[in-house]
């Protein structure tokens, strides 16, 4: 399987992050569907985003790489 491909300040919802196996979100964790990500940094490399337990990302959170 080829790794994913985000371009630098591309979108990206949780439904595609997991597919992609780039959103590990602990038990008890809650996102929002209006919540953000952005997977790549400045020079298109693409890291997972780990959301710990019981962490809660609220409508319009925009995480980062």
């Amino acid at each position: 399987m080829s790794e994913p491909v985000f371009a630098p300040g591309e979108t990206a919802d949780v439904t595609r992050l997991s597919r992609a196996g780039l959103l590990r979100a602990a038990e008890g964790s809650m996102i929002s569907p209006l919540a953000v990500f952005l997977p790549a940094d400045a020079q298109g490399v693409s890291r997972p985003v780990e959301i710990g337990a019981s962490c809660q990302v609220g409508p319009f959170a925009v995480l980062v790489q």
